[in-house]
């Protein structure tokens, strides 16, 4: 006569047919249950794996990690994550692990679902490498064009790459995500780019500007910003250009904006191109003193300029973690 399943073995027969590897374990990471996957994935027999503690199957260098998923686990009833398994030949295999507290067998116990991410982790792998030889390319594009540019206008050259200076240091300060900072530092980079359009008497210009000069020279952010567009960066670097010269009043150009309506790299870059601009020499001036410029933009903060990022360009100044010529000592905080 054939023996009726049992809901034990109805569990079983459940647990042992999912392609993902599965494990019961008590709060002290003794398993009690693991299935058919997990067993074949790691290669430990199912009697093997009931003579082991958690602790066994995870590579030692992700351990303390899990012990605090644990606790994590012990407080919300679930967690989700990614670590390394170790198998019984030694191969180390990346998981997803999806966990959470269960009743089985009328004990309080852990159920975790580990998925194999070997194949996701090598496709990652791969978009990375791709990601950095195409920033690598794009970084050589920003160089050429700024070369390019001082050929014909030695001052924005070496204006634009003293602005990427601070605007990086301004960055790094707001804890602004690598990224992000890396965005900053290139858009500062080719910010003029747009002037090199411009007639070369009227940026060597030793005298004021007449009213039609001025227009043209206000002109140069929307002509950056069409040179780059078409350029598929991983930053809206056409975008800051584009916004270098807003204000958070709107009383900027070329488009008028407010407030948070402007990139926060365009707002960077406006506070570290007024600095660097006032402290530089020019056809038409001598340089300013760094104390004149930063009364400018202390004055301004929250009127033209962005309050924070006035407030910590100051900083790296007067607390001398940051100048335009020698080494910083940024606090990457």
């Amino acid at each position: 006569m054939k023996r009726e399943k049992t809901e034990y073995d109805k569990f079983k027969t459940i647990f042992d047919s999912t392609i993902d590897a599965m494990f019961i374990y008590d709060m002290d990471g003794n398993f009690i249950e693991v299935n058919r996957t997990a067993c074949e994935r790691l290669g430990y027999t199912y009697e093997e794996f009931l003579s082991m503690k958690l602790s066994k199957i995870y590579a030692p260098e992700f351990y303390n990690a899990l012990l605090l998923k644990i606790d994590e686990l012990k407080k919300r009833g679930n967690t989700l994550f990614e670590t390394v398994m170790i198998s019984k030949d030694g191969r180390k295999i990346p998981m997803e692990v999806n966990s959470q507290i269960i009743n089985f067998g009328g004990k309080k116990t852990i159920l975790s679902i580990a998925r194999d991410i070997t194949e996701r982790k090598l496709a990652e792998e791969s978009l990375w490498q791709s990601f950095k030889t195409l920033k690598k390319s794009l970084e050589s594009i920003i160089t050429i064009m700024n070369k390019i540019m001082g050929t014909r206008d030695p001052y924005t050259a070496l204006h634009q790459k003293r602005v990427a200076k601070l605007a990086t240091a301004i960055a790094e300060e707001m804890n602004l995500p690598e990224e992000q900072v890396e965005g900053t530092r290139l858009s500062a980079s080719i910010h003029d780019i747009g002037k090199i359009y411009l007639p070369a008497e009227i940026l060597s210009k030793p005298s004021k500007l007449n009213h039609l000069e001025l227009n043209l020279i206000q002109s140069h952010p929307w002509v950056g910003y069409d040179i780059l567009k078409s350029i598929e960066f991983p930053w809206p670097i056409a975008e800051i250009v584009l916004q270098h010269h807003e204000r958070m009043d709107g009383s900027g150009y070329p488009q008028g904006l407010e407030g948070d309506d402007i990139l926060v790299e365009a707002r960077i870059l406006g506070v570290a191109d007024v600095v660097e601009a006032m402290t530089s020499h020019r056809p038409y001036r001598p340089a300013h003193s760094i104390e004149i410029a930063l009364n400018e933009i202390d004055k301004n903060r929250g009127i033209l300029y962005d309050t924070k990022i006035v407030d910590i360009c100051i900083h790296l100044f007067t607390e001398n973690v940051f100048n335009f010529e020698g080494n910083n000592n940024l606090s990457n905080n």
